[in-house]
């Protein structure tokens, strides 16, 4: 009998393509989905989730969670992302990068950096790819904007009982509203910056926007977070010390938010008296023996620099081509400072 060939069996199709889902932590949509720069950001219902999240993850807090508001910038791609190594997350953490730079000059809230986030690659071969590392916790149960209560819970299962008791999450930061117009806002942004790139990419102004990014980084203490605002503050706005003839830190600032329309009702005193001591406490670590609302310090150095970012890089790119790139002492002597140039 002629012997039998095995039929060699036809390799499987591969699959390529798929979606990148970079969780967006603190974010709350104003829409179901909004497109800014690339990337569309909405919201993931509990099974979709379950599909591209590990189910240790998802099942802890099941009932908890289950109702949470997850939001989810996506990034759809057409090639193989089959290893970590995959360009794709390259080019979504791009984008996103970008909007979050922006977006911090746009309107107080949280945004986590692209370094801490655990972006997932789900492809259209029903495999999904994680990248994780000591730097990307998962987040979920990370509260921000209001405060969540979570109510107690008892379980039983065989000879083992856990119960917990009635808790109060604290927010870890306030919350970020995207709304269209914001996300159009930002893009400007993220053009303005482009514009500043060019422009002169190594302008004093980076200097101080990568301290002032640096100051949102959530998993720095807030020490090291405010000696990054100062340092901005001072950098926009000149420092706390005088030359003669000058009106002070205080009046600039002023003048810088008056310019935006805040209001700024003793803000002056405020800025000459109670920011000049916690910055000196904050340097000579005299807070640790005397206590200090720091938390309203950030809160409130945040809102004035991000005012004099603003109004500094507008000034900046404000300038003809035919210009040298002005500079940020120029700018401050728009807002009333008087500053001695360096040799």
């Amino acid at each position: 009998m002629p012997e039998d060939k095995a039929v060699p069996a036809t390799p499987p199709t591969k699959v390529d393509g798929g979606t990148v889902y970079l969780p967006a932590h603190a974010l709350r949509l104003a829409a179901e989905r909004i497109a800014c720069h690339g990337l569309l950001f909405a919201r993931v219902d509990s099974e979709e989730w379950s599909a591209i999240e590990s189910l240790w993850m998802t099942d802890q807090e099941l009932d908890l969670w289950r109702g949470v508001e997850r939001v989810f910038a996506v990034m759809p791609y057409a090639e193989d992302a089959s290893t970590e190594s995959s360009t794709i997350f390259g080019r979504a953490f791009a984008a996103y990068g970008a909007i979050v730079e922006a977006a911090r000059l746009v309107a107080p809230g949280t945004w986590i950096d692209t370094v801490h986030l655990v972006p997932v690659a789900a492809g259209n071969n029903g495999f999904n790819v994680r990248l994780t590392g000591p730097e990307r916790p998962r987040l979920w149960a990370a509260v921000f904007g209001d405060p969540l209560k979570v109510h107690g819970r008892r379980r039983a299962w065989r000879n083992r009982v856990e119960c917990r008791p009635l808790q109060y999450h604290l927010p870890h930061g306030p919350a970020f509203l995207l709304d269209e117009s914001r996300a159009r806002i930002i893009e400007t942004v993220i053009g303005n910056l482009d514009n500043l790139r060019k422009l002169a990419p190594d302008h004093g102004w980076w200097f101080a926007n990568r301290a002032y990014q640096r100051a949102h980084d959530l998993f720095l203490p807030r020490r090291h977070r405010l000696t990054a605002l100062f340092g901005v503050l001072e950098a926009i706005y000149g420092p706390f010390r005088r030359e003669p003839c000058d009106a002070g830190l205080g009046v600039a600032v002023v003048a810088a938010l008056e310019r935006a329309g805040r209001d700024t009702s003793n803000l002056s005193a405020y800025v000459e008296r109670e920011l000049r001591q916690a910055r000196n406490r904050l340097a000579h670590g005299s807070d640790l023996a005397v206590s200090i609302d720091f938390a309203s310090v950030e809160a409130n150095l945040l809102e004035i620099v991000r005012t004099g970012l603003n109004q500094s890089l507008d000034w900046i790119c404000g300038c003809k081509d035919s210009e040298a790139p002005r500079t940020l002492g120029a700018f401050q002597l728009t807002i009333g400072r008087v500053v001695a140039e360096e040799d």
